[in-house]
């Protein structure tokens, strides 16, 4: 059996500019290339096609959605 972090990717997708700069800089300085894959200007026909085809997907929000 695959140990999780190697069943896994993560991918970002996002605007190009100094912030995919940076999260580009932060994967790599942890090592975390070919596990970390940063994307820019991706289509949005393409991204839907990508989220239907993962397992796992995550939207970050700015606020909670719920109070607990």
């Amino acid at each position: 059996m695959l140990a999780v972090e190697e069943q896994f990717y993560m991918v970002l997708d996002g605007r190009a500019g100094a912030k995919s700069q940076a999260m580009r800089d932060l994967v790599a300085s942890d090592g975390l290339q070919g596990k970390v894959l940063v994307f820019e200007d991706v289509p949005h026909a393409r991204v839907a096609a990508w989220m239907a085809s993962t397992q796992l997907f995550v939207v970050p929000r700015a606020r909670r959605a719920y109070q607990s």
